[in-house]
């Protein structure tokens, strides 16, 4: 049992005198984030009475029908888009840039056919209602659908000798892709 004693304390000493590796889980300099962040705020009315005083919600009564359209096309645009084979222009349009074969080809000038009509109700109503011209509301709705979107999709950018270039949109500070030509028609 002595000979089980010395070992133990031996073990106990040795086991104290181990200090383990230091880590160290500081950094030189502080950590950066870089969030970009976008919030659209809407207000809805309520329909009927007792809805205003449950809050219950109600049917998108304000939402139109080419509103309601685009919603259930905006999957299929964004695959476009990011297929590279449509882009945003200087109208707040879509434009083909490349047009595939067949009929998937076919579906995708259906599709901006489709968005384009709904886009130009929407501005027409809007240039009316705030009764200015429906080329201002163009150029607003362009530079909206430019600022959003992503790095590596084509939009329609005017440069200094105001002339318009298709380009790629880059991720800050990274040099632009420019669509060689044939320009793409306008849609």
């Amino acid at each position: 049992m002595g000979s089980r004693l010395g070992a133990l304390i031996h073990l106990v000493v040795l086991l104290a005198g181990c200090r383990g590796f230091p880590i160290n889980v500081q950094t030189p300099k502080p950590l950066q984030v870089d969030v970009t962040m976008r919030v659209d705020i809407h207000q809805h009315k309520t329909g009927a009475a007792g809805d205003a005083e449950t809050g219950a919600p109600t049917a998108d009564t304000d939402t139109s029908d080419e509103e309601v359209r685009r919603r259930a096309r905006m999957s299929e645009v964004q695959t476009g888009k990011n297929s590279r084979l449509l882009g945003e222009n200087r109208n707040g349009l879509l434009t083909v840039i490349r047009l595939p074969p067949g009929a998937y080809g076919q579906r995708i000038e259906e599709l901006v056919s489709a968005e384009n009509a709904d886009r130009t109700a929407l501005m027409t109503a809007q240039a009316a209602a705030r009764r200015v011209p429906l080329a201002t509301v163009e150029a607003e709705q362009a530079a909206e659908w430019r600022s959003r979107a992503f790095p590596g999709e084509w939009i329609e950018e005017q440069q200094t000798d105001k002339t318009w270039r298709w380009t790629q949109k880059q991720a800050s500070g990274a040099p632009p892709a420019v669509l060689g030509p044939p320009a793409p028609a306008q849609q």
